[in-house]
């Protein structure tokens, strides 16, 4: 009951007297913070897709950084929703599903697709006290890019 109590500061007294069938008001709005960060391997991969000069002549990744971190930021909205609504599990339910490899407890896999530039980032959640963090595994321009049957996919029009 550790977080009930934490919980309990959030709580509008009203709404246990009120007869209207709402469950609770929140007194304060829930924040929902994401730590975005980046395994070896996708760091890597954003090479393997190309290379472009930068504004003062260094090397820049096919893939850049900054595109993947534009890519999921307009998920995050999405992400958050279907973690509200249950409709994404941060850990992996039994193993090989619904991600191969993934073991049972182990945190999920998930992608995120941006339809229009073919750009794919297979991510994983990890909860911690106040924040989510979000690890990149890997990134991909790949038009046919396959997920697994269940995987939890975000498609992006932009």
């Amino acid at each position: 009951m550790k977080f009930l109590k934490t919980f309990e500061a959030y709580i509008d007294r009203r709404a246990q007297e009120s007869r209207v069938k709402y469950l609770t008001y929140i007194n304060k709005p829930v924040e929902i913070r994401f730590d975005v960060e980046a395994v070896g391997h996708a760091l890597d991969r954003q090479y393997r897709h190309g290379f472009a000069e930068g504004e003062k002549g260094q090397v820049v990744a096919g893939i850049t950084t900054d595109e993947v971190i534009e890519n999921i930021e307009n998920a995050i909205e999405e992400i958050t929703i279907a973690l509200m609504q249950d409709r994404f599990n941060i850990y992996q339910l039994e193993d090989n599903y619904p991600t191969k490899g993934v073991k049972e407890g182990e945190p999920n896999r998930f992608v995120i697709r941006n339809k229009k530039t073919h750009l794919n980032i297979v991510c994983q959640l990890e909860p911690g006290d106040n924040e989510f963090k979000l690890t990149v595994i890997t990134v991909m321009r790949k038009e046919d890019f396959r997920s697994y049957h269940g995987q939890f996919v975000v498609e992006l029009k932009s």
